[in-house]
């Protein structure tokens, strides 16, 4: 009995051995399985990032075309318009040399009204500078009968206060002769 025993014993050891690999084997499964997934989402996100870069090199080479492409275009329209400014810049330049001699003209005329009128600004202001002699001629003389008329004023101011010193004088005297009328007629009316 020991034996079947032993041999039960032996066989729950290995069955519980068996149990503990299933358990660990399954745990593994589902570990590779769980890691199987994340696997095969990362590899659909890169597929998913694969085709989009591809899309954009696809469109970033399609770009380049049309901007190659554009930059021919530039390049034709960058011809074309420096020959159209050298041909604009050889009319600026005519127009500016008969703009210049045209100047020139146009200068030497102003030059001589300038000079004329110059002349014609000397006479005026020679005239001016007569009128303002004779001017100045005419106050000196007028300022020289002022100072006579003003010693005039003096002297009759002067004559003034001399009449008017004898005429206090002469009213002091009438005052006086008065008062002694008015005395003797006072006298008189006593008297009689």
């Amino acid at each position: 009995m020991t034996s079947i025993s032993d041999k039960i014993t032996s066989l729950q050891l290995t069955l519980e051995s068996v149990t503990k690999r299933c358990v660990k084997n399954a745990r593994e499964e589902n570990s590779l399985r769980s890691l199987e997934r994340s696997l095969n989402e990362e590899i659909m996100v890169y597929k998913c990032e694969c085709e989009f870069m591809s899309q954009q090199m696809l469109d970033l080479k399609n770009e380049i075309s049309h901007g190659i492409h554009q930059l021919s275009i530039t390049e034709i329209c960058r011809v074309s318009e420096k020959c159209k400014m050298e041909n604009h810049l050889q009319s600026v330049r005519a127009f500016k040399q008969g703009f210049d001699d045209m100047y020139a003209r146009e200068r030497e005329i102003s030059e001589l009204q300038d000079k004329e009128l110059q002349i014609k600004h000397a006479k005026e202001e020679e005239i001016e500078l007569q009128k303002i002699a004779k001017i100045l001629e005419i106050n000196n003389q007028k300022d020289m009968e002022a100072v006579a008329i003003e010693s005039e004023c003096d002297a009759i101011d002067r004559e003034c206060a001399i009449l008017k010193k004898r005429n206090s004088a002469i009213m002091l005297k009438i005052r006086r002769q008065l008062l002694e009328a008015e005395d003797t007629r006072r006298e008189r009316l006593r008297k009689n």
